[in-house]
């Protein structure tokens, strides 16, 4: 499994409330029929939900770092990422704004991310011919024009 989610910024052992009822939105907005089953086992690949918008840039920088050591920094995944990245550092604001609107705002935008990344890899099974696989998956351009025009939804 490559995913977002098993990324994140290291955190000092503890309950959190707060991600535990991020994990159970996103089970219920975008889980798309996962069994409590399947909750935990994703829980025990050491899934984490990003809080806030820091969280989400760890988690971007991480993934990106692991699609460099899985598929090389020319990888088009690797290039996305890393163009993900500089767009939230250059309209951090916007982003923030959409985090003070939404609590949940960060994690949609992770799930986001992350359900493009799982595509793009399904289409990779399924294809023959590496011109075959679907790269329009993981070109980040038309959900980062979302933020700016305000009008990012999940």
């Amino acid at each position: 499994n490559f995913s977002f989610f098993m990324f994140a910024k290291r955190q000092a052992l503890s309950a959190n409330p707060a991600r535990r009822a991020m994990i159970l939105q996103l089970k219920v907005t975008q889980g798309q029929g996962w069994s409590d089953d399947e909750v935990e086992k994703a829980l025990k690949q050491g899934i984490e939900v990003p809080g806030n918008i820091s969280d989400l840039g760890h988690q971007i920088r991480n993934t990106m770092g692991a699609a460099t050591f899985f598929f090389s920094t020319e990888s088009l995944l690797t290039k996305e990422l890393d163009a993900v990245r500089k767009h939230i550092n250059k309209h951090l604001l916007a982003y923030e704004a959409f985090q003070a609107r939404d609590i949940t705002f960060a994690s949609k935008f992770g799930w986001a991310i992350d359900n493009r990344i799982f595509r793009w890899l399904q289409s990779f099974a399924k294809s023959i011919n590496r011109s075959d696989v679907q790269d329009s998956f993981i070109k980040f351009d038309g959900l980062l024009a979302t933020i700016m025009i305000d009008g990012f939804e999940q």
